[in-house]
């Protein structure tokens, strides 16, 4: 009976619906990723609701022959945009890109209950997988991770114009709407081809001959990424 009173609600009323449910929580700044499936959780970093977007936690219950999704958590986040999003209609919750298994799929889930919020899964499909080039991987790594993570919250404190690091052949932008790629071609500049560059690089954020001291220790998931990015980045200018 109340499917099929949800059945004839309008389109704008679910939506209505859906931001009220979720709107009164707290805001976080957070990079639309590829959506994640672990332990019967299905996280959303960016699913847009028309001009507000959000950061979901949806829960899987398997009732018979169907996938069930409830909401679990959200977030709101800034708006700038559906691209690379998942977008909410105000029926049908379309997830462009979901990474379970080492294989990535589209999922297309129904809303069948405002309240509670449940989706349920309607239709999915294998995405084919496109194989990125060095330089797209360095680029999507820096965006997502060390230019947020490593460059504005640990090396603009020093290595920046009038900074303690000011006489460096680094100096860095706070963030802006132009530092990512001003960052980025910092970095691309003084490694100029040059392995030494990049392990001169490792050391100096270990606190190895670094005014600094360690800005990530050896081993630690900051390290690691930067670690990876600096070798996506000299593979890219040695043409591997």
């Amino acid at each position: 009976m109340y499917l099929h009173q949800l059945e004839r609600l309008s389109r704008a009323r679910l939506l209505s619906l859906f931001i009220l449910c979720i709107s009164g929580l707290f805001a976080s700044n957070i990079v639309a990723q590829q959506a994640t499936f672990s332990d019967n959780v299905l996280n959303i970093p960016k699913a847009t609701v028309g001009q507000k977007a959000y950061s979901l936690d949806l829960g899987l219950s398997v009732n018979g022959a169907n996938y069930d999704f409830g909401l679990l958590a959200a977030s709101e986040i800034p708006f700038n945009g559906t691209e690379g999003a998942s977008v909410f209609d105000g029926q049908i919750l379309r997830v462009p890109s979901l990474a379970a298994g080492g294989v990535d799929y589209t999922l297309d889930l129904n809303l069948i209950s405002s309240d509670p919020i449940i989706f349920r899964l309607a239709t999915y499909s294998i995405v084919e997988s496109s194989v990125q080039s060095k330089l797209e991987q360095a680029t999507a790594l820096y965006k997502e991770s060390i230019d947020p993570q490593t460059v504005q919250m640990r090396c603009v404190v020093c290595h920046i114009q009038g900074g303690l690091a000011g006489g460096s052949d680094l100096l860095f932008t706070r963030s802006s709407s132009t530092s990512i790629t001003t960052n980025f071609g910092i970095f691309s500049q003084f490694l100029d081809n040059r392995d030494t560059r990049r392990t001169k690089l490792l050391n100096k954020v270990r606190g190895i001959d670094h005014d600094g001291g360690v800005q990530l220790t050896e081993g630690s998931v900051g390290y690691t990424q930067f670690e990876k990015f600096l070798k996506l980045l000299l593979e890219y200018q040695a043409g591997v």
